[in-house]
């Protein structure tokens, strides 16, 4: 993976200097500000919807797989996100953007559930906080780049973390623990690469999309993560647009600390409504 990176951003670096001195003289004038402006502020919620499955395993155990319904979890939720984009010359961006989303929930268990060295019995009334924080940043080059066109490539990197806490009586090798508690989590950075473009119709609407993949070993993290997303955004203002999106991150991590394994099967989609302020 850090191989095929390098290898890419070296090639991004060798096109942009070569794209760049081939188009300098035509100019660029992007008809849609989103794909002009120097500095791009979105800012706005997510509609998300969660699907998720944990597994906390200890020494030789194996764990039992949990999700959201058996955890009790309401699955869906609104929250805040952003996205940063700096275009420090035409075809040069960085971006960055990050969401965050926390649940609870309350449940009468109804199998036995293996949470680390914990075994939560039928019948268990458990209490669960799940927490997810998810950042990305990231560098674009535009191969193309014109007036009602974009497409480019980039690489970047994602800093995910995600905490699953169970409480409630417990036995540890038989012995009962009354109101015990255990975190599995996954916390790590990744680095990913990416494609994006967009097509402006007009100076006031345009439609944009971006695909982020990640499959790597680091460390004490690894697995794969997939992010993709898409929106339409309608510009009546120079400076000031509304957006509408849809937005999916999936991801299988395991995450390794000490003689326990966290591992989640993340899946978070849904709707976008956001404010688009352009500046420079």
């Amino acid at each position: 993976m850090k191989k095929l990176l390098i290898h890419t951003a070296s090639a991004l670096a060798l096109i942009g200097a070569a794209s760049g001195a081939a188009w300098a003289a035509d100019g660029y004038t992007g008809i849609h500000p989103t794909m002009t402006a120097g500095l791009s502020i979105a800012a706005g919620a997510f509609f998300s919807k969660t699907d998720n499955e944990y597994r906390l395993k200890s020494g030789g155990e194996s764990g039992t797989k949990v999700d959201t319904d058996d955890l009790g979890i309401d699955d869906t939720k609104t929250v805040p996100f952003g996205t940063l984009r700096w275009r420090f010359t035409d075809r040069w961006r960085v971006e960055g953007n990050y969401f965050s989303v926390d649940t609870d929930g309350k449940v009468r268990t109804s199998e036995q559930i293996d949470w680390g060295d914990l075994d939560f019995e039928v019948g268990a009334e458990l209490k669960t906080k799940a927490k997810t924080k998810i950042a990305r940043a990231a560098v674009g080059y535009s191969f193309i780049k014109r007036d009602q066109v974009e497409l480019g490539a980039g690489v970047g990197v994602h800093y995910l973390d995600w905490e699953a806490t169970l409480k409630g009586d417990a036995t540890i090798n038989g012995e009962p623990i009354i109101s015990a508690k255990r975190k599995g989590e996954v916390d790590g950075w990744a680095p990913n690469l990416a494609v994006f473009g967009g097509y402006a119709f007009n100076k006031r609407w345009l439609v944009s999309g971006r695909v982020d993949w990640i499959s790597a070993e680091i460390g004490d993290i690894g697995g794969s993560l997939w992010r993709l997303g898409g929106a339409v955004i309608y510009q009546p203002f120079e400076h000031v647009g509304f957006g509408a999106g849809y937005d999916w991150v999936s991801g299988d991590i395991d995450y390794k600390d000490g003689g326990e394994k966290t591992s989640i099967d993340a899946d978070y989609y849904g709707p976008t409504l956001f404010l688009n302020l352009t500046f420079l």
